[in-house]
């Protein structure tokens, strides 16, 4: 660790590792937009059609996603806050963390994007969207 490395040895040093989440984090998602295009691709294929009209499409391969993503967040924001806390927002430290919650940030925002569509425009709105290049993750839009 650089910067007040020693402030944060003399604390417990598994409080303020970030390495395990990233390592999970990285496992998880290959990058935002790929992942979030290929949950969405996931959902799709499972849609069946009966009468001309979509049926039995199986949201919660969405909706685990979010969970899982927030809750990497979820751990990473409090060692991210203790990271800050020992070292200041300029140790390399930090930046790791903070840059770890943001990419998780990021595909929490893109999977909750297409949740929104479940839950208020429908899934027809979701290939509307997704056609015209509309949703968060085909726009690239960071947080």
């Amino acid at each position: 660790m650089s910067g007040n490395s020693d402030i944060v040895e003399e604390n417990d040093a598994s409080d303020v590792d970030i390495t395990p989440i990233k390592d999970d984090m990285v496992s998880l998602i290959d990058e935002p937009c790929t992942f979030t295009e290929a949950v969405l691709l996931q959902f799709v294929k499972s849609i069946t059609y009966t009468d001309d009209r979509a049926d039995n499409d199986d949201q919660t391969i969405v909706t685990n996603m979010v969970a899982k993503v927030r809750a990497l967040l979820n751990e990473a924001i409090p060692i991210q806050d203790k990271i800050h806390e020992y070292c200041g927002s300029l140790a390399a430290e930090y930046r790791a963390a903070n840059s770890v919650c943001r990419y998780l940030n990021t595909t929490l925002g893109y999977l909750e994007d297409i949740e929104y569509y479940f839950d208020v425009e429908g899934i027809l709105e979701i290939c509307v969207a997704h056609s015209m290049g509309e949703l968060m993750y085909q726009k690239g839009i960071h947080f």
